[in-house]
C-alpha cells in the first residue's frame, strides 16, 4: 500500500502514479484506494470481562473459538484472519455447537476457499504447495488447459456476424472456412430476412457481413439495403480484388450509398508476402481496388466512409504489434502506392481449415500450437469476440464465432439453434463452446475480427 501524492491526467486510461519518497512511477489503468480493516473492539469492556484482545489482531480465541474467558466465544472478522462472510458464517455455526451442545468443532478443521478479484480471478482452497512441504504432505500438481474448461459464458450480444456464402473468387492458403470458386453454399433471402429481424433487437449494435466473398451472394445488395434501414454500424468484409471483376464493380458505390464500412483483407503491405498467401497479381489488384474505394471517399478524413484493412501473417508465426504494423502499412501504401485507409486490424491465423492443412503439410503444427499456448494472455481472454458476438451460418445455424462455424461447433443454447428462433435474452447468457483453436484469440495481444484485444 503506497500513499498517493498526485495523479496525472484522469482522462487517460493509463495514468502515472507518483509515490512519496521516491522518483519511480507506476502506470495503472485504475487507482483503487484501500483503507483496510481492523477489528472494532473499543468501548466493549473486554478488559472487565477478562477477554484478551489486540488492537490489530482483534479478540484472542483458541481453536474452539473460546476467548480467555471460557464462557465467552467470538466469531467473524473480530477474531479471525479470514475476514470473509462465508468464514464468519461457518465460525458462528461452530460457536453455537461448542457453546450450547457437546460439540468439539475446531477452527483448524476449516478448509477455507476464497477468490481474489483480479482479472482474471484467482481462486484458492486448501494448502499452498509451500504449506504442504512444511508439513511433510506429499502432493501432485496439475495444470488444467483452457480448452478443458467446461464453462465460459457469453456477455451479451452486440455483434451479429453473418457468413452469407462459402463462394469466393480466391482460394487463400490461410482461409479457415475453405472458401473458393467451387463452393455453392449461399444464404437465402428468407434466412437473410430472419437476420434482419434479429438485428433489429436494440442490444445488437453492429452487423458484420462476411464469407467467403459476400459479394458473390446475389442477394447481398438487398441485405445491405435492409440492414442500412436499421441505422446501425454495418460492415462488409471483402478480399478487395473481387470489386474489380465484372458484375461486382458497382458494389463500392452501393456500399458508399448505404454508409457501409468496408473491411478489406490485405495480408501484407509487400507484394511478395501477399503473393505467398493469395497468388500472383493479387496485391496489384487489391491496391487498384483500394484506389477505387478512395475515389469514392473511403479511407479519406472527414468523409465518414470507413475503409479498414486486415493483416494476416503469411507464415506459421504470430503477427507483430498492431500499431507498428499499421504505421508501416500506412507508410508503404501511402508513399509508394498513393492509397489510404483508416485502421489496420491484425489477426492471428486460427489453426482451422486450409491454414491447419498448411501447418500439417509444412510440419509446423506442433510448434505453432505451442506458440499459441505459451502466448496465452489472460487480459485477452476477457475480451474475446465470442463473448459479445453471435455468428450466423449460411443456413441460419448459430455459432459462438466464425471459427466454431468452420468446425461445425454449433452453440449449446437450447431453444435457439437457428436465427429463425433468435432469442436475445437466452443467447446472451449461453455457455460458449471452447476448443484448442481458442488459443489463437488469446495469444499475445489477442485477436478478433476487429483486430487486437489489448494494447
Amino acid at each position: 500500500m503506497f500513499p498517493v501524492e498526485s495523479r496525472a491526467d484522469e482522462r487517460r486510461q493509463t495514468c502515472p502514479l507518483f509515490l512519496r519518497g521516491g522518483e519511480s512511477s507506476v502506470l495503472v489503468n485504475e487507482i483503487i484506494a484501500g483503507a483496510g480493516r481492523a477489528p472494532n473492539t473499543e468501548d466493549l469492556g473486554l478488559e472487565l470481562a477478562g477477554v484478551d484482545f489486540d488492537k490489530r489482531e482483534g479478540v484472542m480465541v483458541n481453536d474452539r473459538l473460546q476467548t480467555a474467558n471460557p464462557r465467552i466465544y467470538a466469531a467473524g472478522d473480530v477474531c479471525m484472519k479470514w475476514k470473509f462472510t462465508h468464514a464468519a458464517d461457518a465460525a458462528a455455526r461452530m460457536v453455537i455447537q461448542n457453546a450450547l451442545f457437546k460439540g468439539r468443532k475446531k477452527l483448524s478443521s476449516l478448509t477455507m476457499p476464497w477468490c481474489t478479484y483480479t482479472d482474471p480471478e484467482i481462486a484458492h482452497v486448501g494448502m499452498y504447495e509451500s504449506d504442504a512441504a512444511d508439513k511433510g504432505v506429499g502432493l501432485d500438481t496439475f495444470t488444467r488447459r483452457m480448452n478443458e474448461v467446461d464453462r465460459a459464458m457469453a456477455d451479451g450480444e452486440e455483434i451479429l456476424q453473418l457468413n452469407i456464402t462459402r463462394r469466393c473468387n480466391l482460394a487463400c492458403k490461410h482461409c479457415h472456412v475453405q472458401a473458393g470458386p467451387g463452393r455453392t453454399e449461399n444464404m437465402s433471402r428468407e434466412t437473410m430476412a430472419e437476420c434482419v429481424r434479429a438485428a433489429g433487437n436494440p442490444e445488437i449494435k453492429t452487423i458484420d457481413i462476411t464469407g467467403g466473398a459476400p459479394e458473390m451472394n446475389p442477394d447481398l445488395e438487398w441485405l445491405v439495403a435492409e440492414m442500412a434501414k436499421l441505422q446501425k454500424r454495418l460492415l462488409v468484409r471483402s478480399n478487395l480484388v473481387i470489386l474489380l471483376e465484372d458484375g461486382f464493380r458497382h458494389l463500392p458505390a452501393v456500399f458508399a450509398a448505404n454508409r457501409v464500412e468496408v473491411v478489406g483483407s490485405l495480408p501484407d503491405y509487400l507484394r511478395e508476402g501477399t503473393a505467398r498467401q493469395r497468388g500472383m497479381d493479387v496485391f496489384e489488384r487489391a491496391i487498384e481496388a483500394i484506389r477505387l474505394l478512395n475515389s469514392l471517399g473511403y479511407g479519406k478524413p472527414g468523409s465518414g466512409l470507413v475503409l479498414d484493412l486486415v493483416h494476416n501473417p503469411v507464415g506459421a508465426y504470430l503477427p507483430g504489434e498492431q500499431k507498428h504494423l499499421e504505421a508501416e502499412y500506412r507508410r508503404v501504401l501511402g508513399e509508394i502506392h498513393g492509397v489510404s485507409f483508416n485502421s489496420l486490424f491484425c489477426l492471428v491465423n486460427c489453426p482451422v481449415g486450409r491454414y491447419l492443412d498448411y501447418l500439417k503439410s509444412s510440419g509446423n503444427l506442433p510448434d505453432y500450437l505451442r506458440s499459441l499456448e505459451v502466448s496465452f494472455n489472460p487480459g485477452s481472454a476477457k475480451r474475446v469476440m465470442c463473448r459479445t458476438t453471435l455468428s450466423v451460418g449460411w443456413d441460419g445455424s448459430l455459432y459462438d464465432c466464425d471459427f466454431n462455424q468452420a468446425l461445425g461447433m454449433e452453440i449449446t443454447c437450447q431453444g435457439s439453434k437457428n436465427i429463425g428462433d433468435f432469442d436475445h435474452s437466452t443467447l446472451a447468457e449461453r455457455e460458449i463452446r471452447l476448443g484448442g483453436h481458442c488459443f489463437a484469440c488469446t495469444a499475445g495481444a489477442g485477436s478478433s475480427c476487429q483486430g487486437t484485444l489489448c494494447e
